[in-house]
């Protein structure tokens, strides 16, 4: 068992892997604009309710099963429960996967902060029965600044007739203004929500004076775990 756990987390790392019908890898490159537009700047007199709590966090887990409701698997006990896993909500390496080129010029450019990459594999489910993953740069409200400000928010994958992504992200940080005891009141920022129709392989940019986000969905093809093929050459192995 701790062999197939070992495995099971080395794989997570690599590229996007499965092969489940209509199983994609999904990855989102969120960074500020290089001329922030103080007109764009939103306040909000508290901060907006994100309603995160169903949404798949990879902080916590890096596997969300695709037929397991809201469980998720902390430790995997059997080959099935792998493949189960395999076929679900999936963290992948973010550096590994193509739009790191992106991030490279955007960094060398010197112009650009990069607030969150992430890259992940999932099943495009039904509106009705599909999680939203996540998007957060991990800075405490408390901490963040207009230089450095807190990111959190939701991604969400569907398909019905076609494919679908609801983002819903908030880039904020204490309000400048103050109320009469001299506290912060509310937050300033930015929400941003898009809800847009997408081709699988094409790269999606979204824009917007204070963010630029790139997104990009593409089918996962490979089937990199065949367990019966896996068993064979352990066992040829094992009789040499």
């Amino acid at each position: 068992m701790r062999k197939i756990s070992a495995w099971f987390l080395t794989l997570a790392l690599l590229p996007a892997a499965g092969w489940a019908e209509d199983l994609y890898r999904v990855e989102i490159l969120i960074f500020m604009q290089p001329a922030e537009s103080t007109d764009q700047v939103q306040h909000f007199e508290s901060v907006p309710d994100m309603e995160l709590d169903q949404a798949v966090d990879f902080r916590q887990y890096f596997c969300l099963p695709a037929r397991s409701g809201a469980e998720f698997i902390r430790r995997f006990l059997s080959e099935e429960e792998v493949a189960e896993c395999l076929s679900g909500y999936l963290r992948l390496n973010e550096l590994r996967q193509p739009m790191v080129g992106e991030r490279i010029r955007l960094e060398k450019s010197g112009q650009y902060r990069i607030l969150h990459h992430a890259a992940w594999q999932q099943p495009a489910s039904h509106p009705d029965e599909a999680h939203p993953v996540r998007l957060t740069n991990g800075k405490a409200f408390s901490e963040a600044s207009p230089d450095a400000p807190a990111l959190d928010g939701s991604l969400r994958l569907s398909k019905e007739q076609f494919l679908q992504i609801d983002l819903n992200l908030l880039y904020h940080y204490p309000a400048t203004t103050s109320d009469l005891d001299g506290e912060s009141a509310g937050s300033d920022g930015l929400l941003l929500q898009v809800n847009r129709k997408l081709r699988s392989g094409d790269l999606n940019y979204m824009d917007h004076p204070l963010l630029g986000v790139l997104t990009q969905v593409t089918p996962v093809e490979e089937d990199p775990l065949d367990l019966e093929a896996s068993r064979t050459t352990r066992a040829t192995s094992s009789a040499r």
